[in-house]
């Protein structure tokens, strides 16, 4: 009996782990475990996941979202995760294939050191893009936490700081990365999902703009994330759009400037392809979201432009740089990259 377990932790990875069960034999037994403990997040899967798809849908760590608020407990119950997910684990031969959402989760080196499965890695955003610079001698090698955090995940999940790349595949849609990947890929282009997308809409004079958690990750400071949002509605604006901001999921809404006109979507953007909606906006843009490459790989309607922002707080980060090199290679008529001049 042909078995997959899917492992993933946010929207986008399931939704890749819904087009590689589609290219598997129509026999086999597909298990979707999702590893969030996050509210918003498990309140997004509660909508996007079709049961019926699945065997088995597992959420092993869905009661500990209230108490994941406190850093310091949150570390602490990666105890009661390891015993949870290692109950799941047992039930795995190696017979079985297994797919994984996020290759740099130290949950992954801890199924590595457990099991001897090859698995394969599902796109996560543009997280793939910055699997190359990892590469060292065969190995995918991960920075080592020093922090107090960092500690207690080695001492209570893994020491490990590498996976070496022969016990890895890649379940992808980036193409010619590096050789190494690319040997060991199995290329998409979405042809399910593509035909789940609904053409049957409008386009109005509108424009998305999707946040992201910049702040959050000290890449741009809360003065220049609001001034470089609002020189982009401008030129917007200008264009006889009307501009809209749409938070990620784990941002807070009290920062955002009263004149935004913000839409806070129960589901991940990827998801606005699939609703049944009369209408869609003429440009979706962002800093480098990886939404706007996936929602233009889903639905393929090249009356949506799909708009990249280039602003100076984020030069010289080399995986952001990575993405916009790949969008570039891309040379799609509907995707732009604009500089944002200081």
């Amino acid at each position: 009996m042909n078995r997959s377990y899917f492992f993933v932790r946010t929207p986008i990875q399931y939704y890749n782990a819904i087009e590689a069960k589609e290219s598997l034999s129509k026999n086999a037994q597909c298990f979707l475990i999702i590893l969030s403990d996050y509210p918003k997040t498990l309140s997004q899967f509660k909508e996007l996941v079709d049961h019926e798809m699945w065997v088995s849908v597992l959420m092993p760590w869905k009661k500990y979202g209230d108490l994941t608020k406190s850093k310091f407990l949150n570390r602490l119950l990666n105890i009661t995760r390891r015993l949870s997910i290692n109950a799941i684990f047992k039930s795995i031969e190696e017979s079985d294939t297994i797919f994984w959402g996020n290759y740099n989760s130290i949950w992954l080196r801890y199924f590595i050191s457990k099991k001897n499965n090859t698995v394969s890695i599902l796109d996560d955003g543009f997280a793939t893009l910055s699997l190359v610079s990892q590469i060292q001698n065969n190995r995918i090698v991960f920075v080592k936490n020093v922090t107090t955090s960092g500690f207690i995940d080695r001492l209570l999940v893994s020491r490990s700081t590498s996976i070496p790349i022969k016990r890895l595949k890649f379940f992808t849609s980036f193409r010619n990365i590096s050789p190494l990947i690319n040997e060991r890929s199995t290329f998409t282009e979405y042809p399910f999902l593509r035909k789940q997308a609904n053409q049957n809409f409008r386009i109005e004079e509108k424009m998305y703009f999707i946040g992201q958690p910049l702040i959050r990750l000290s890449l741009m400071t809360k003065v220049n994330y609001i001034k470089n949002i609002n020189r982009i509605f401008d030129f917007y604006k200008k264009q006889g759009l009307k501009c809209f901001y749409i938070p990620h999921r784990t941002s807070k809404l009290d920062y955002f400037p009263k004149q935004w006109n913000t839409i806070n979507f129960n589901f991940p953007l990827e998801n606005l392809i699939f609703e049944e909606n009369e209408s869609l906006p003429r440009v979706i843009a962002s800093f480098y979201s990886s939404a706007l490459y996936f929602v233009n790989k889903f639905g393929q309607n090249q009356e949506i432009n799909f708009e990249y922002w280039k602003a100076m707080d984020l030069e010289g980060n080399r995986n952001i740089e990575n993405c916009y090199a790949y969008i570039k290679k891309e040379k799609s008529k509907n995707i732009v990259i604009h500089q944002l001049d200081t």
